[in-house]
């Protein structure tokens, strides 16, 4: 019969290989973070600061609504990252590394409780930092995946609000009172708006998946006990769609679709067909990475160690007495796969049809789907954890035990190996971004001293990082932007290019 009660050793060799992978994987985290106080400004960096700083964060978002994109969520969050100049977007990172982590490690919590796992705090800390690191430093741009605050807030920042979201409403769901469900469900409601107007990817990754459980959890197919979880489904769709009709039909996504005008209709035969060749494209990179796998090997060790709980371990309701019905954990086992396939190949339709041909090399909107998969990893880790674990303790015994630490140990090194395997794009990434900096901050105070003289024309030298747009990234100055931007921030009436 499986045990009930954790063994000392399962225990102590849990702790051990938990605190091992934790202190890796945040090292890894903490020097990325830190990174962000080596970011300067780029690309759209140049006009959010200007405009928050001579519009503030109500009239930046007003100019995003009524000129740029309709993105009321994204336009308050930037006015809110670079009120205060360049001090946002530098601490902006560190802030996104301990909110994700924080969130991921509720999150854990609570799907523990539902399953009727004992909650290990230390192998959840282990699980969401190197779910962070995968997402971030595997990431085929890093410095967009973490550093650059205008791509972290489109699509950095979604995820982080719905992983908080679902916590929340799990931890309403599990804890019983009214008061607290209809809390959960406004927060609901309104995050999905913010996310409706931050970012159209993870709506359509974020939407397919509240839709499918909204389904599956209705009470009259009797997997679920109250009509709770399909009403926070509703909830979180409502938000989104609403936010994103207030996106579509805003002046500045109108004048957005009109700058298009080469686009080919969204579902024509040319773009559809472009649109596969592309995701495939996509996929053929992302099965290419096998660092992916670390979530697959960290799973599988929670999986071997992680133990049930007793009965009179808690009164609560969802762990004694409310647990998944088979069903649902049958659709859950199923269903991310399709869901994952079918959003992605959507999300590189929308941006070839807003971008190009060129349009799926870019990489930051590849998180939205990236993060999810990355998610369903780690769960089908934790599943044939767990079968393995049937497996050998139906067997008992010395050797039964033996062969499930042993597992758990060299599992947990291969999730140590795909880790420390990152390293070299990190320390790219640090060299890169320091030595930026320094450039930058010579050139700026060069400038700065300059239109303090009066100078209305200024040299400037493109600093390139991360393939993101620099002054002068295009011969024509009249449809340069990005030096149109840069020439406000600091107050002079045109750059000029220097070698």
């Amino acid at each position: 019969m499986p045990e009930t009660r954790p063994s000392p050793w399962r225990s102590v060799t849990l702790q051990v290989i938990a605190g091992v992978v934790t202190v890796v994987a945040a090292s890894l985290l903490a020097v990325m973070a830190y990174l962000g106080r080596y970011v300067r400004p780029t690309s759209d960096d140049w006009c959010a600061l200007w405009k928050t700083r001579d519009m503030g964060i109500l009239g930046i978002t007003e100019d995003f609504y009524q000129t740029q994109n309709g993105r009321l969520a994204n336009a308050f969050i930037s006015g809110v990252v670079n009120v205060d100049g360049l001090v946002g977007m530098k601490v902006f990172p560190a802030f996104l590394v301990a909110a994700f982590g924080l969130g991921l490690m509720l999150l854990i919590r609570e799907v523990w409780l539902l399953l009727g796992w004992r909650v290990q705090w230390l192998m959840s800390a282990a699980i969401a930092t190197v779910l962070e690191v995968l997402l971030f430093a595997a990431a085929q741009n890093p410095y967009q995946a973490l550093l650059w605050a205008p791509a972290t807030i489109s699509h950095t920042l979604p995820t982080a609000i719905g992983v908080w979201t679902v916590t929340l409403g799990l931890w309403a769901g599990r804890s019983g009172p009214a008061w607290l469900r209809g809390f959960a469900l406004v927060v609901t409601v309104i995050a999905g708006f913010c996310v409706g107007t931050l970012n159209e990817p993870f709506m359509i990754i974020g939407g397919l998946a509240a839709g499918t459980v909204g389904l599956l959890v209705l009470p009259w197919f009797r997997q679920v006990r109250s009509w709770y979880p399909f009403a926070w489904c509703v909830a979180a769709c409502a938000g989104m769609v609403t936010g994103y009709a207030v996106l579509y039909t805003s002046p500045g996504a109108q004048w957005r679709r009109s700058q298009n005008l080469a686009a080919q209709p969204l579902l024509s035969a040319d773009n559809l067909s472009g649109s596969y060749h592309d995701w495939s494209r996509v996929l053929d990179i992302l099965s290419s990475e096998w660092t992916y796998l670390a979530a697959v090997a960290i799973g599988v060790a929670a999986g071997l160690l992680v133990t049930p709980r007793d009965r009179d371990e808690t009164t609560d309701e969802t762990v004694t007495g409310r647990r998944p019905a088979r069903g649902v954990l049958v659709a859950a086992f199923l269903l991310p796969i399709p869901l994952l396939l079918l959003g992605s190949f959507v999300i590189i339709l929308g941006v070839r049809q807003g971008y190009g041909p060129t349009g799926w090399t870019y990489y930051r909107t590849w998180f939205s789907f990236v993060a999810p998969m990355v998610f369903a990893l780690l769960a089908y880790g934790v599943l044939a954890g767990r079968g393995l674990r049937a497996v050998m303790d139906a067997r008992r015994g010395t050797t039964a035990l033996t062969a499930a630490l042993v597992t758990a140990v060299l599992t947990a090194g291969v999730a140590i190996a795909g880790v420390v395997s990152l390293v070299p794009r990190v320390e790219s990434l640090r060299d890169a971004t320091t030595a930026r900096a320094a450039l930058w901050d010579k050139q700026d105070a060069r400038i700065r001293r300059q239109a303090a003289e009066g100078v209305t024309v200024v040299g400037y030298k493109p600093l390139n990082i991360a393939n993101l747009a620099e002054p002068f990234y295009t011969s024509t100055y009249s449809r340069d932007w990005v030096s149109a931007c840069a020439s406000t921030w600091y107050g002079v009436d045109r750059l000029k290019r220097l070698r």
